[in-house]
């Protein structure tokens, strides 16, 4: 065959207040073998108020698979954060497996935060809307992959691999990619409440949705995915 062709990755991305930064791009392994490439739409910083004080606890930033161009054309070009048909074609499992793309949430922690106090806040997130096994899987996977806490700009990526799996992976603050997968979790219900979290009617950041609808045409760049003509610039 001919020489390669250079890939052309959008650019990372950096949260204002915290300053951190997540890549362009993220490859995940599938649990098929098959190497699927991730881009970054947006993100945004989840605070907590703790008393009088508002914590800045991790920049949150959404990634798709390149195979979702299919399913979110329609809305280049006109997206907002009131788009909620955009955000539900990132909420589809189970119930349309044919359209499914890989999507992760990679969360960068803009603290040191204990085990106990990641754990904890899944459980207020989840707890009683889906298994406790379930809840407790996915709590056993986090508590493996970071530690006893996490170093400012270590990493949790939550990604949501097969329409009812979910793979956690976890890095320390340096090294590149989603780093080592600590697990899967096979339940529709979590995946889809996890992401809706973020990506439902009330978001728990606000500006990830703007973000996101501005940063759609990144998944784009460098050319279509696959087979076919690239359509005329947008």
């Amino acid at each position: 065959g001919g020489g390669s062709v250079a890939k052309v990755a959008p650019p990372p991305l950096t949260e204002p207040k915290t300053k951190l930064s997540m890549p362009g791009t993220l490859e995940i392994t599938l649990p098929s073998g098959e190497v699927c490439e991730t881009r970054s739409l947006g993100l945004g910083l989840r605070v907590k108020k703790v008393g009088p004080i508002t914590a800045k606890v991790y920049a949150l930033g959404v990634y798709v698979g390149t195979a979702a161009q299919a399913q979110l054309d329609q809305f280049k070009g006109t997206a907002s954060a009131d788009t909620q048909d955009m955000f539900a074609a990132m909420l589809t499992g189970p119930e349309a497996p044919e359209v499914f793309f890989p999507r992760i949430l990679q969360l960068v922690y803009a603290r040191s935060v204990t085990q106990k106090q990641v754990v904890d806040a899944q459980r207020e997130a989840l707890e009683g809307k889906v298994g406790d096994d379930v809840l407790g899987e996915m709590c056993a996977a986090i508590c493996k992959g970071m530690g006893a806490k996490t170093a400012i700009g270590d990493t949790l990526s939550l990604a949501w691999v097969e329409p009812d799996l979910l793979r956690v992976y976890c890095s320390k603050v340096g090294s590149p990619g989603p780093g080592e997968a600590h697990g899967d979790i096979r339940d529709a219900a979590l995946v889809a409440l996890l992401f809706k979290g973020f990506l439902g009617l009330e978001p728990r950041i606000d500006e990830l949705k703007t973000s996101m609808a501005a940063g759609l045409g990144r998944l784009w760049i460098g050319g279509l995915h696959g087979e076919g003509e690239e359509k005329p610039g947008g």
